[in-house]
């Protein structure tokens, strides 16, 4: 019997033995996420790539505190009164209509955080586009960077009618605490000043959506959208 427990105890030993230098190395190669190491943009993931400059617009516009929540519910066009069942949330909605909220309530700090979150995107791909990182044709190039800068400033000019002086980003790479802009310096905020907003028109295709040849815009701004933004930018003499 001893010689049994003996040569069983020196298997577990062993196989205790190769259990515990096995579980040293951790590392794994994961094929279910997609990272910069092991993927290899190509032009056809395109649209793809482009989405994420647009995904805030849904909670921008559609979101419960967003767009229309901050704007019509600090106005005369859209009340939430309390009823018995609720509605009440800590008095949020009371701030909003008598003007008392601050940078921790809902809706401006969503909104706030959804806009910058669209430039941040926007921004990520024309750096990637410029470095090559996105291999495009010149001509898909110059057409792509436009249609960027044309969202890019679409979020700036909704952050400028919210917020006013906001910080004006452009450059991706970028460490540097932003600081604040001025009427002057922010350019109606293309990268930018109105002249530069229709180059960026000129260089957009007038083609329809790459995403569907169907449709003329397919959530995507294109030529007449960016247009319909630029037209309604006032220059001025700092610009």
């Amino acid at each position: 019997m001893r010689p049994t427990l003996s040569r069983l105890s020196a298997t577990l030993a062993v196989i205790a033995a190769f259990g515990s230098a096995s579980c040293r190395d951790l590392s794994e190669t994961p094929f279910t996420e997609v990272t910069q190491a092991n993927f290899n943009p190509t032009a056809a993931d395109l649209a793809a790539l482009l989405a994420p400059a647009y995904t805030p617009m849904r909670t921008i516009y559609m979101s419960w505190y967003g767009m229309v929540d901050f704007q019509e519910e600090t106005a005369d066009e859209l009340l939430t009164p309390v009823r018995p069942n609720g509605w009440y949330d800590g008095g949020v909605y009371q701030r909003l209509h008598e003007h008392r909220w601050d940078a921790n309530q809902g809706q401006p700090n969503g909104l706030y955080g959804n806009l910058y979150s669209g430039i941040n995107a926007a921004n990520r791909v024309i750096f990637q586009i410029e470095s090559g990182v996105i291999p495009v044709d010149a001509a898909t190039k110059a057409s792509v960077i436009a249609e960027l800068r044309g969202i890019r400033a679409h979020y700036y000019s909704v952050l400028l009618d919210n917020f006013g002086n906001v910080p004006i980003v452009t450059d991706f790479t970028s460490t540097e605490l932003p600081a604040q802009s001025t009427r002057t310096s922010r350019g109606y905020a293309i990268g930018s000043r109105p002249s530069s907003s229709r180059t960026a028109v000129t260089s957009l295709s007038s083609r329809r959506s790459t995403v569907s040849s169907s449709s003329p815009c397919c959530g995507r701004p294109e030529l007449h959208h960016v247009s319909s933004f630029v037209s309604s930018m006032r220059p001025t003499s700092a610009c």
